[in-house]
Order: structure tokens, then sequence, then C-alpha cells
């Protein structure tokens, strides 16, 4: 039997001319595409390949590599750009351990956060 794990992550995207970078500095993992949503989506599809590589490795104790909030500032401010942050949950599928030729599955699922609840006025 598997089991099912939840953390939080960060995505921040910034336009970059006519390109969007696309980053999550809890896993130093990046990619970039033509739209905010098109980098976005790299990014998760990066984020997965890189969590099965290191799960298939048996490096799973290593999958956590935080930026620095100077590096952080770094990729916020240079170049120059629009950045955008969104919170996410990645909850992570593990399957059960395998053999030595089928090693441990991993699949991502990402989850938005809501950052802030607005009152609705009831008549």
């Amino acid at each position: 039997m598997g089991e099912r794990v939840a953390y939080p992550l960060t995505f921040m995207l910034k336009r970059e001319g006519n390109q969007w970078a696309s980053l999550t500095p809890e896993l130093r993992v990046a990619f970039c595409g033509d739209t905010a949503e098109a980098a976005r989506e790299a990014l998760e599809d990066a984020i997965q390949t890189y969590l099965s590589f290191m799960v298939g490795q048996g490096r799973g104790g290593e999958i956590w590599r935080p930026m620095s909030a100077t590096e952080i500032e770094d990729f916020r401010s240079d170049p120059p750009g629009e950045v955008r942050v969104e919170s996410y949950a990645m909850v992570l599928y593990l399957g059960p351990e395998g053999q030595e030729q089928q090693p441990r599955g991993v699949r991502a699922e990402f989850v938005p956060l809501i950052r802030e609840a607005h009152a609705v006025a009831s008549g």
C-alpha cells in the first residue's frame, strides 16, 4: 500500500521579454513558456520528472533544496519584470516499496491554496 503526503509549495512566474520563467524555490526546479499558463504547466511537468527521478534513485531525502532569500530576490528582480507568486499544496502519492527492478513510484498533484477569504454580503 502506498502513502500520501502534502507539502506547501510556491510557484513564482516572471515575465522576461516575450517569455515567462517559472520557478519553485523549495525544490530549485525551473522552466519557461510562452505564456504564464504554459510556464506553470511546464513547471508542474518538470517537478513531476524531478520527483520521479529522485525517488527512483533512492534520493527522496534530497528532494527539498530551498533557495536562500537572496537567490529568490535575484529571481524576482534580475532582470526586472512582472512577477506572480502562487501558493499550492503539493500532494505526493507514493507507491509501495518496489523490488530493485521496480523502484517506488511517485505522482504529484498541485492544489491551489486560497490566500484570502472574501466576505459574502448577505441580503
